[in-house]
Order: structure tokens, then C-alpha cells, then sequence
């Protein structure tokens, strides 16, 4: 009698024998002839069904024996071919083993991939682990992620070791008037009084000190400016000083002037505002008439004397203070109405040196950020400094017009864009602060938002300062 050819055999016609199957192939109970392995699928001698390939390595057609996954490569169950990460990744090594896949019909001899359930998946995002800023990886048998080399700027997931290219490698070259040191993942600026006029600058060293009565008042300079002729640099070439006693630097135009309080007389015993090397005196003030008082320079002036101080062209000119008390005045509302002050944006100060941003008048939706240098958002066109020695401070806003200086509410747009560019998020309110950046603003009938320099403001405003807060000033052409 004929018997049936058992499985992990085969049988051709008017064979006596039954013919074990060779590796890399399977065969059924009943085969004549024994099937290629399918890829994903193990095969060994004799094989009755196709077999898992196990996780850590793949298979390829016909396999009879598994292949370890290289190095940089990763490759779940059922793998055919290991799976690079892309450059600027490397593989998760912790990652556990997943669990492995379980036959469709357990009655059934597997013959093909789909007879296997996948119960975890497994994708390239969780496998592979994007390097940190400060390091990068461009070869994919890498374990660890490279620190960026020295000179250069890896912002994270990047694909070089000296990235050129922020869209494509995920990098770029240090520019001037910073240095990088290894793993950096942002430049630091050189510190005032120093320069550095190259790109790619590798430590401290490439900051060079302003030579003799040259200075950079604001780090991340890439030049030094020369001191006028009456006044030389401080030791630590961060300002010009005055060769003249009571006289201050004006930075404008290099010159020496005379401090508040103070003037100077020329050998004519001529009162004379210019620049100069030699001392100012202390300025004796004339008595006032019993029917005058003194204005904000010491002028002895009527107290009705406002018709140029106000726009509605009259007032009445403070004791106290020396200035004019307006009729007339704006209102905020005329200014700047409920829709407009909700929607302003604000800038504090804090003393650890990181900058709050915030919407209206709640500071406790706020996003921090840090190594925000004021220098760096507006570069050369940043005139002074920011501090703040309490724990917060508030900056005050003021538009110099052809109209004359004028208050807005809120943060000088250009101001709120450079930090949102430029300086980094340092808490979790980032989803919030582009929500704020994704409003529409829609004017409400008295303003804009003043924010915008170009928009309503406030003319010659009164501005109450606390204890370290501070006031900028935009001035345009």
C-alpha cells in the first residue's frame, strides 16, 4: 500500500523513499516538492511550517539560519532586512524585547508572513532616539551620539559633525562675535569688551580684548569703537570715560558732556555745552520770582508756562516736579481700549536674567525664557542695558515720534519677536505662548494694539517707574 509523505518530507511520483527537506525550504504532509522559505520566515533541516524570525535579527528568502542585526540597525520579529536609523539618530538600547507574534490559526501550519500576528509594532520613532542638542551622529553602526565639534552649533537630530546647513543638517557654524565651545547647541556670545570678527570661533581664546581706547559696551560684538578725544577706554575696554571731571560720555556722537547739575565756562567765561576734556563746575541756579517756579532744568519759568509742554496748549506746570500738568489729556481708552489691552503683549525682567512673556494683564500665564541679550535681538541698533535687581521688573515702552515721544501699552513688537526668535523657552508654557502668537487680533475702535510703534500712542507721557524697572525706546528714521 501507498502511505502518505509525512510533513518535513517530500515525495516525488514512485519514489520508495520518503526525502527530508532540505534547509532553507519547508514541505507539508503530502508535498512532491519542497517550498522556498518565504523572507521574514526561518526554515531549518526538515522543516514542517515556517518559522518566526526572531527580534535582533531578519531573514532573508530561503533562510535557514537567522542573521544578527548590525550595529546602528534595528529589527523586530519578522524582520527580511535590518532597518538603518537615519543620520541624527541612533538605536534605543533600551529597548526591551517586544512581544512575539503568535501563529493565526493554531491548527494551521504557518506557510507565509500573515500567518503570523503581529501583537506589538514597531516604528523606525520608537526604535531610533534623535541626538540631544550638542551632539550629533552621521554613521548609523554608531552606539552613542557624538559631541559637536568645537566651533560649530548641533541643535539636536544632527546629521554632521560640522554642520553648514539648518534645515539639512540640523546645524550651523558659529557666527562672529560668538564662540562654541564642544557640544554646543548654542553660541556664546563674546563678553563686552572683547570682539571676534570670524565665524566659527572654538573657545574664549577666539574673543580677542579692543585694543587701547577702543570698546564694546555689549557682548557678541564684531568690532570694536573707538573713544572720542576727550575721553579714553576703562580697563576693561567696556566704555569710554571722560578725561573731564563731571561730564558724561554720550555715545552718539564721541563726545564729553557736561552732567546734569553741572556746565562749563571757556576762557571768555562763556557758558558752553560742547565737548571737552576739562572739568565741569557746579551749576549755581538764580533765585525765582515769587510768581515763578523751577522747570525740570532748573529754568525759572511761569507756572502757566505749558503752551509748548502740552498739546491742547494748556496746563499748569507742577512745583514738585518741574513739568506740565496737561488739560486735555488722552484717556487710555482713546488709546488704547479693553480688546487692545487684552490682547498687548508684556516684558518682565527677572533677576535670575531670563525674560517673562506675557498676554493682557495675567502674569501667571507667562513663558519664560532664557540667555535673552537684548544685544543680540536688535544686534548694533541696541544702545544701554537691561537689569533687573528685585525679583521681577516691568519695561515701560516709549516711540520716539516727529510729534515727540509717545507711551504705548504693551511691548514693542519688534522687541516681543526677537525674543520669541532668539532667546529659549525655559519652562512649559511654549504650547501656550504659540497659541498667543496664533491669535488673530482683531482692533477695537479707539486703537491697535501698541505694540506696533507706527500705531496710537500716548504723547509726552507720564511714566511711574518702580525700583529697577525700565524704559526702551524706539527711535526710527
Amino acid at each position: 500500500d501507498c502511505l502518505t509523505c509525512q510533513a518535513g518530507n517530500y515525495c516525488k511520483e514512485g519514489d520508495y523513499y520518503m526525502t527530508p527537506t532540505p534547509r532553507g525550504k519547508y514541505s507539508l504532509q503530502g508535498a512532491s516538492d519542497p517550498v522556498v522559505c518565504p523572507k521574514s520566515l526561518l526554515c531549518p533541516y526538515k522543516s514542517v511550517e515556517a518559522l518566526i524570525c526572531p527580534q535582533g535579527f531578519y531573514c532573508g528568502q530561503g533562510s535557514f539560519r537567522a542573521v544578527r542585526c548590525p550595529e546602528g540597525s534595528f529589527c523586530p520579529w519578522l524582520s527580511d532586512t535590518p532597518f538603518a536609523c537615519p543620520a541624527g539618530t541612533i538605536v534605543d538600547l533600551s529597548l526591551g524585547a517586544l512581544d512575539k507574534p503568535v501563529k493565526a490559526n493554531a491548527n494551521q501550519p504557518a506557510t507565509q508572513v500573515s500567518d503570523y500576528v503581529v501583537q506589538t509594532e514597531l516604528t523606525a520613532d520608537q526604535a531610533c532616539v534623535t541626538c540631544d542638542p550638542g551632539t550629533y551622529s552621521e554613521d548609523p553602526s554608531q552606539r552613542v551620539c557624538q559631541n559637536c565639534t568645537a566651533g560649530y552649533v548641533c541643535l539636536g537630530g544632527t546629521t554632521v559633525a560640522t554642520p553648514t546647513n539648518r534645515s539639512v543638517h540640523k546645524g550651523y557654524i558659529c557666527p562672529p562675535g560668538f564662540y562654541c565651545d564642544e557640544r554646543s547647541f548654542k553660541e556664546t556670545p563674546c563678553p563686552a569688551g572683547t570682539y571676534n570678527v570670524s565665524e566659527g570661533g572654538t573657545g574664549t581664546a577666539s574673543c580677542q580684548a579692543c585694543p587701547e581706547n577702543f570698546i564694546t559696551p555689549t557682548p557678541a560684538a564684531t568690532k570694536c569703537t573707538q573713544c572720542g578725544s576727550t575721553s579714553a577706554s576703562s580697563a576693561d575696554r567696556t566704555s569710554c570715560e571722560c578725561k573731564g571731571a563731571n561730564r558724561f560720555y554720550q555715545e552718539s556722537d564721541q563726545s564729553c558732556r557736561c552732567s546734569p547739575g553741572f556746565e562749563y565756562y571757556d576762557d571768555e567765561l562763556r557758558n558752553r555745552d560742547i565737548d571737552s576734556d576739562l572739568p565741569c563746575v557746579e551749576k549755581v541756579y538764580p533765585r525765582c520770582a515769587d510768581d515763578e517756579i523751577r522747570d525740570v532744568v532748573g529754568d525759572c519759568v511761569s507756572r502757566n508756562s505749558c503752551s509748548k509742554d502740552c498739546v491742547s496748549g494748556k496746563g499748569t506746570r507742577s512745583v514738585s516736579y518741574g513739568i506740565c500738568e496737561c488739560e486735555g489729556l488722552q484717556s487710555v481708552e482713546e488709546v488704547c481700549g479693553p480688546n487692545c489691552r487684552s490682547n498687548a503683549y508684556k516684558v518682565r525682567m527677572l533677576s535670575s536674567g531670563k525674560v517673562k512673556l506675557y498676554k493682557g494683564d495675567d502674569a501667571t500665564v507667562a513663558t519664560s525664557y532664557e540667555d535673552c541679550d537684548f544685544s543680540t535681538i536688535y544686534g548694533d541698533s541696541f544702545f544701554g542695558s537691561v537689569s533687573c535687581g528685585s525679583t521681577e521688573c516691568s519695561s515701560v515702552s516709549v516711540g520716539m515720534t516727529n510729534s515727540g515721544p509717545q507711551g504705548y501699552y504693551g511691548a514693542f513688537e519688534s522687541l516681543v519677536e526677537g525674543i520669541q526668535t532668539n532667546c529659549a523657552v525655559s519652562n512649559s508654557n511654549a504650547r501656550r505662548l504659540q497659541a498667543l502668537r496664533n491669535d488673530t487680533y482683531v482692533p477695537d475702535f479707539h486703537g491697535r494694539m501698541l505694540a506696533d510703534t507706527r500705531g496710537n500712542g500716548m504723547l509726552n507721557p507720564v511714566v511711574c517707574l518702580a525700583l529697577g524697572d525700565s524704559m526702551m525706546f524706539e527711535i526710527a528714521d
